[in-house]
């Protein structure tokens, strides 16, 4: 039976949903890992007593959809 959950949250703009979970809800960054840029490209937070992780996705290209 699981105890806990640790959700990992991908994103286009890490940077907006680390100053999100850092600054307005308070979370502390417990993990980050540089991407190939050399930016943050994955990073752990503890908010409370609950913890979760975001990483930088690129966002494929978005497609039309055609009405058949």
């Amino acid at each position: 039976m699981f105890t806990e959950t640790f959700p990992i949250l991908t994103t286009p703009d890490l940077g907006r949903a680390l100053s999100f979970y850092r600054d307005l809800l308070d979370g502390q960054v417990t993990y980050e890992f540089a991407g190939p840029d050399g930016e943050p490209g994955y990073v752990g937070l503890a908010i409370g007593s609950s913890h979760l992780a975001s990483d930088a996705t690129p966002m494929p290209p978005r497609r039309r959809v055609l009405d058949r």
